[in-house]
């Protein structure tokens, strides 16, 4: 335990110091439990898509590239979500924007819509994210009924 624990405050220091490519090394009877598949992709979830994690014997050799800034959201046919702020391609900050989207469409009335990752393109240090989007119909109310009280006391 105290060497996971060690080896993700590693990687918590390798992500803060900025340096591009780190080696770091890990204990031989620990060397089984490292699995860098998941380090690579929490480097490639903080934005470092160029990410690549490699171990020999008892060092993990880290080149984490340059870290991509979001530049647009694209949703094939017909809307584009341009990024004003330099935000970072972080999974999390993208979940967040299609979440906003997702809640203003419900809002005016689209229940059913979907997106579906198509591709992301890598351009000078910049993502642009290409969605399919399909916003459904939209549900009309041929009724609404209201139950309970039919006056009420003002006063």
């Amino acid at each position: 335990m105290n060497i996971i624990v060690r080896f993700i405050c590693i990687l918590v220091l390798s992500i803060t110091t900025g340096a591009s490519s780190q080696d770091i090394k890990i204990d031989s009877f620990s060397s089984q439990d490292v699995n860098l598949d998941s380090i690579s992709q929490h480097y490639i979830d903080l934005g470092y898509l160029d990410c690549e994690v490699s171990k020999l014997q008892d060092v993990v050799h880290i080149d984490k590239g340059i870290r991509y800034l979001l530049e647009k959201i694209v949703i094939s046919p017909s809307d584009t979500i341009l990024i004003d702020e330099n935000l970072f391609f972080v999974q999390d900050e993208v979940n967040r924007i299609l979440r906003n989207l997702i809640e203003s469409k419900v809002t005016d009335g689209y229940l059913y819509q979907s997106y579906t990752p198509k591709e992301i393109i890598k351009h000078d240090g910049k993502v642009s994210v290409v969605l399919a989007g399909n916003q459904g119909p939209r549900p009309k109310l041929s009724k609404i009924r209201f139950e309970g009280l039919r006056l009420t006391d003002e006063s």
